[in-house]
């Protein structure tokens, strides 16, 4: 008797391993890959941005190890996100007359150029910038156009809500993206920008973020055209 019971639970066994799997487990895979993806960005651009809700707020690429003090999940991995943040002028296209720093020319820049002195931030009315953005994987990207995927783009909507400002980059005259009537939300007149899934459906990047920035520049990992990053900017007080 017990010997039948054996071979029962062993026929039982192999009918389980030789049954198919859900249909839909590829999709929840993969669902939950790009639901991780995305949350990284957003995990990581809203702990900078609380992080300069207590501290002075400094141009230039965020400290992750000052993020990961207090303001991000125990563990957290950013991947391949970075965060800046720019203080500009108001048009969004350089930085104020009273912290540049200006430079001779050299092999990277052909005319003569400026940078921050690390302290435009504390200059009068300038229009501060955070910027998150890293490149998308391969596999979410569609192999012909190099777009993201529909995977990663519904799982900012679904795992996140929609929220403004986060998206992907693109080339305002390559990808024509809808901008609204009179490009009305073109708010900043740049030649890219992020097509969103917040209240409005595309941000401008500031063009001094394009013109200095070599990831947003004509042949960079984000500049639009088949070249797209992750990204979620937001204008900070």
């Amino acid at each position: 008797m017990y010997l039948w019971v054996v071979i029962a639970v062993f026929v039982a066994a192999l009918a389980a391993l030789s049954g198919s799997l859900r249909p839909d487990i590829k999709e929840i895979y993969l669902n939950t890959q790009a639901e991780a993806e995305a949350t990284q960005l957003y995990t990581l651009h809203r702990a900078a941005l609380k992080y300069f809700t207590y501290r002075d707020k400094v141009d230039g690429e965020v400290d992750y190890d000052n993020l990961s003090n207090g303001y991000l999940p125990f563990g957290f991995n950013r991947g391949n996100f970075v965060s800046e943040l720019y203080c500009l002028t108001e048009d969004g296209t350089n930085i104020p007359n009273d912290c540049q720093q200006i430079h001779e020319p050299d092999e990277e820049h052909e005319e003569e150029w400026t940078t921050s002195d690390g302290n435009c931030c504390s200059q009068p009315d300038t229009a501060n910038y955070l910027i998150t953005y890293g490149p998308i994987p391969r596999k979410w990207q569609d192999n012909r156009t190099g777009l993201p995927r529909a995977e990663i783009l519904d799982s900012m909507k679904n795992k996140l809500g929609y929220v403004d400002g986060m998206g992907y980059s693109v080339d305002n005259n390559a990808d024509a993206p809808y901008m609204g009537t009179d490009d009305e939300y073109n708010t900043l007149g740049s030649q890219k920008g992020v097509v969103s899934q917040g209240s409005k459906p595309y941000y401008s990047i500031p063009q001094y973020i394009i013109n200095n920035n070599n990831d947003f520049d004509s042949d960079g990992i984000c500049a639009g055209d088949g070249n797209y990053c992750l990204v979620y900017i937001t204008q900070i007080q």
